[in-house]
């Protein structure tokens, strides 16, 4: 098994994002779950064009780290009350929806395509950043 020294990391500066749940009339205009399948429809391509610019091969282990941005205070219901909370945050764990499985889930659906042959994570965790986007590190 390799050393967690030797990951190679991969960053894709993109905003996070969980996978949907989606069914079979998710894609019809007139569904309810209309707008997420859009959204997620355009993270997978923003992956998929990451992927080829970095290289990423297939890979049966990895490591992630889940960079979500802070919340801007005037347009959330997440929103720090002081700028001191607000600094607090960054860096800290993010204990917010999305879950941390179902962004586990978009990237590897959008990196793979078989992800059952992922056999190990070695680690991943979700924190807050203080950028306005979000970003993900992938080691493989």
């Amino acid at each position: 098994m390799a050393s967690l020294l030797q990951l190679k990391k991969y960053v894709f500066e993109i905003d996070p994002m969980g996978s949907p749940r989606l069914n079979k009339g998710s894609s019809s205009p007139k569904s309810s779950h209309y707008k997420s399948y859009v959204k997620y429809k355009k993270f997978k391509s923003s992956m998929s064009i990451l992927k080829k610019l970095l290289r990423v091969k297939q890979f049966k282990r990895f490591g992630v780290i889940f960079y979500m941005p802070i919340p801007n205070p005037n347009r959330s219901t997440i929103r720090p009350e002081t700028k001191k909370e607000y600094l607090d945050r960054i860096d800290k764990d993010h204990e917010f929806k999305p879950d941390i499985d179902n962004l586990e889930k978009a990237v590897l659906d959008s990196l793979m395509a078989d992800d059952a042959k992922v056999s190990l994570c070695y680690f991943k965790a979700k924190v807050w950043t203080s950028h306005k986007t979000g970003r993900i590190e992938l080691y493989l």
